[in-house]
């Protein structure tokens, strides 16, 4: 693979750390070679960064009974849940546009939530979620995750891809499964 070193986003911070963005370009790497070693997809290049998965069991009873009171599709009046969920959250179009011209499926969660897995060589990279905050009957981004950790193991696949984990992604600890890349090897051990 070939090393790419990103300045144009770098930070110094006030403790004298410089922080840069770190690319590569795959040569003869595979997909699962670059997720299994921290590195997650981004436009043409992979980025590192402590990335999260699941690794995929079955799911519990009371998950099972919680998603049995959805109406789950694959499809959905996608742009009126997009236009919805600017009113409540600000997310970058560049990076759904993105997310979207990559081989991936939408689904939906009665009509008012959505959330799209791109598939890289077939390995499940849960990439968006996006949502009407005015309806809040359920816990759709929790049940979201245990939807897929479902669809996937009954598929017979390992893992699924769940982006970063940092701080504001510390919930991701509390699912089944749930591992994160130290920057050496994956670890089940939450460190706040």
């Amino acid at each position: 693979m070939k090393i790419i070193f990103d300045h144009s986003q770098g930070k110094f911070t006030d403790t004298g750390d410089s922080l840069l963005e770190v690319y590569a370009q795959i040569e003869e790497e595979t997909s699962e070679y670059m997720f299994d070693n921290g590195w997650l997809p981004c436009r043409n290049l992979w980025y590192q960064t402590k990335s999260s998965r699941l690794i995929l069991n079955k799911i519990s009873k009371r998950r099972q009974k919680e998603l049995s009171k959805i109406n789950i599709t694959f499809e959905g009046d996608f742009n009126s849940i997009v236009h919805k969920a600017l009113s409540f959250k600000k997310f970058e179009h560049q990076y759904l546009d993105e997310t979207l011209a990559l081989p991936h499926f939408k689904f939906f969660f009665d009509d008012c939530f959505c959330g799209i897995v791109n598939l890289v060589d077939s390995i499940p990279y849960y990439t968006f979620m996006i949502w009407d905050e005015s309806n809040k009957n359920h816990s759709y981004g929790t049940l979201s995750y245990h939807y897929l950790i479902d669809k996937f193991y009954n598929e017979g696949l390992k893992y699924i891809y769940i982006s970063e984990f940092y701080e504001q992604f510390s919930y991701k600890h509390t699912l089944p499964g749930f591992e994160y890349w130290t920057g050496t090897n994956w670890t089940s051990k939450y460190l706040p």
